[in-house]
């Protein structure tokens, strides 16, 4: 049981802190790049939430996939010593 908290809280806390880092990095993204196709300020008052939600998981998953690629890569098999 303790094994299913500690798995539940690390992914948990994997979600929390890639979704605050996307967040941070995709809504200004999404607005200048929309700023940019449409040359509209108006028309950024009244941006579909479908868009942004679209963008932000895309954004999402591909933070994702890097950070647990990154993990699984950083961590290193432990050496037992020589075996026969």
């Amino acid at each position: 049981m303790e094994n299913l908290f500690t798995k539940a809280s690390i992914i948990l806390a994997r979600l929390l802190v890639v979704g605050f880092f996307t967040l941070a990095i995709v809504s200004p993204l999404f607005m200048l790049f929309y700023l940019i196709i449409f040359q509209n300020l108006e028309l950024l008052n009244e941006i579909s939430i479908k868009c942004y939600g679209v963008s932000y998981f895309i954004g999402f998953v591909i933070n994702y996939l890097y950070i647990v690629r990154n993990i699984k890569n950083d961590e290193k098999p432990i050496n037992k010593g020589f075996q026969r």
